[in-house]
């Protein structure tokens, strides 16, 4: 049977390809930058750089970055690519957590 040059196959594999190893490493740099202002706002809540409106703007930066995420889990990507992305959103969704009460 002749495949179709139109359409791409894609073998599943455990080894994550360049083009995830290269997304997630953005991801965890984006993410480290936010962990430390948001260790900083939750080690000092009443003070000058604390403020809800510093809270409020880390919350949305740490919610795209879970949607880049999900995005990846949910796009074509390796099994070990999705493993990397879904280890680094529970870590994300944790700092989440840390820096908005329930």
């Amino acid at each position: 049977m002749e495949q179709d040059p139109n359409k791409m196959s894609y073998e599943v594999s455990m080894e994550p390809t360049g083009w995830e190893m290269q997304d997630t490493h953005l991801v965890l740099m984006e993410g480290q930058s936010i962990a430390g202002v948001v260790l900083r706002t939750t080690a000092d809540p009443g003070g000058g750089g604390g403020g809800a409106a510093t809270r409020t703007a880390l919350a949305w930066e740490l919610d795209a970055l879970l949607l880049r995420l999900e995005a990846m889990v949910e796009g074509r990507c390796s099994g070990g690519g999705i493993v990397l992305a879904l280890r680094l959103w529970d870590v994300i969704f944790d700092l989440f957590s840390a820096l908005v009460p329930v």
